[in-house]
């Protein structure tokens, strides 16, 4: 049948990596076939690639060899991501011998510059690591002071990068504005010092003791999905934020700069005292429009970035199934720019209390949100559904393609997605089979099911009582 298709091009070609494809000769096509990537569109799909070595009889394969020859021919890009990918998994016990095999083979021979650039990283992580494990332990009155101290103990590299940007030269931290978040995995808040002149710092938050691969997952399908609009002249706004997993529970997070959480916005600062009038704020529908006022941007600046990256996240979150949606993990930029954050549960895995579904609507959309847009009878709500239905069915056509991102991770051990069932929420959504124009009524019901659904705000306010 190989010689009787017609040559696939390498996105589809990822389907023939699959478990489902075990034959030698079939992989051996589909590996020639991504040949024809180039680098930035390699590093968009090798979070999946690495996994689907997992598939392969043997440590030596066409797959293994693609990737190290990629990976040496530009090893700031494609082997700085491998590099990660590989780290990441050495502590599964089915696989250590074989990314530890393909790791220390990419160190050998991507050059001494390039092996020091992935040591001092490490080096940095591990320092951080140790703080964070001795910041657990203190109580939590004292841990910003602690945690500073232990930061200024740290010896940095003359210039050194990170995994989660290895674009940029880092000379250090600012350590006033380093602290310890309140979460249960206790993180930290970093501000590293650009080593280049009159270039931004970078915020990041360092987690340990969380699986970030689900996070960095659902990322990297955002990207594609983000992707896959702006080639159909759809430049959505999306904050695809920056995540990698560095090792087991352990990795970093980029923070967006001049955002606040709609938790923030909603019950302001200083809240601690005053919860039942925080609580009250979160039925007021006029808060964001309120807040994004304040800011003193351009109103149509605000309006146009909300409009379409709103209309973004709601498509891209119906269709991945994206779960516990509170107030805490979704956020707004100055500017206006909407985004979703901490990608915990997906693929319609929602949170129950009591055995009830705490989640009921298909997405966050608020009335607070609405009202940002003029409410649900203006002429810009209007050109949001028409966002909206356009955005849902430019992904509807490349189902194929979201279906297979998810099928080839599979092995990965996230609990979310272990077998082929889990990724039927994703056939079912996507309403393989429907016209665009049923699929267009269909996700107007849905952004009205939204508006209506009143739980969202009860969850938000549930929420600010206990968290705030």
């Amino acid at each position: 049948m190989l010689y009787q298709w017609e040559t696939p091009g390498p996105v589809d070609a990822l389907t023939l990596l699959d478990h489902t494809t075990p034959d030698p000769k079939v992989r051996a096509l589909a590996v020639s076939l991504l040949e024809g990537l180039d680098d930035n569109e390699l590093c968009l799909y090798l979070l999946q690639l690495t996994q689907v070595l997992k598939f392969e009889p043997f440590i030596d394969s066409a797959l293994a060899r693609f990737l190290l020859r990629r990976a040496l021919r530009s090893p700031k890009t494609v082997g700085q991501n491998l590099f990660w990918l590989f780290k990441a998994e050495m502590h599964v016990p089915e696989v250590r011998e074989r990314f530890t095999c393909l790791h220390r083979l990419f160190q050998r021979h991507c050059g001494e510059i390039n092996r020091e650039a992935t040591g001092h990283q490490e080096y940095v992580l591990r320092r951080l690591q140790e703080c964070a494990t001795k910041i657990k332990s203190v109580p939590k009155a004292d841990r910003n002071e602690v945690v500073r101290k232990l930061l200024r103990g740290i010896v940095f590299p003359e210039h050194f990068q990170l995994p989660i940007k290895p674009e940029l030269a880092f000379k250090g931290l600012n350590i006033d504005k380093c602290r310890v978040m309140s979460s249960k995995k206790v993180p930290l808040w970093l501000n590293f010092i650009s080593a280049t002149p009159n270039t931004p710092p970078l915020t990041v938050l360092y987690k340990q003791g969380d699986d970030l691969r689900q996070d960095q997952l659902t990322l990297q399908v955002l990207r594609v999905i983000d992707l896959l609009w702006k080639t159909e002249d759809m430049d959505l706004q999306m904050s695809c934020y920056g995540c990698i997993a560095t090792g087991f529970e352990t990795g970093l997070i980029e923070v967006v700069g001049d955002a606040e959480t709609i938790a923030m916005i909603t019950a302001g600062k200083g809240v601690r005292l005053k919860k039942i009038r925080a609580m009250a704020n979160v039925y007021d529908e006029r808060r964001l429009k309120k807040w994004l006022k304040s800011k003193g941007h351009p109103q149509r600046l605000w309006e146009q970035n909300f409009l379409k990256s709103c209309a973004g996240y709601s498509v891209a979150t119906f269709v991945l199934g994206i779960g516990d949606r509170h107030n805490d993990n979704i956020m707004l930029t100055t500017t206006g720019k909407f985004f979703h954050i901490d990608f915990g549960h997906f693929l319609g895995n929602f949170k129950k209390k009591l055995g009830v579904r705490r989640e009921r609507a298909p997405f966050v959309f608020t009335p607070a949100m609405a009202y940002i847009l003029g409410g649900s009878s203006s002429a810009l709500f209007k050109e949001f559904e028409q966002l909206c239905c356009r955005a849902y069915n430019v992904l509807r056509k490349q189902s194929n393609l979201l279906i297979n991102l998810f099928s080839l991770m599979l092995q990965c051990g996230i609990p979310e997605l272990e077998t082929d069932a889990d990724i039927f929420w994703l056939r079912e959504k996507l309403l393989i089979g429907s016209s665009d124009e049923e699929a267009s009524k269909y996700f107007i019901t849905k952004i009205h099911e939204a508006l209506t659904t009143r739980t969202v705000q009860l969850n938000d306010a549930v929420h600010i009582l206990v968290h705030a």
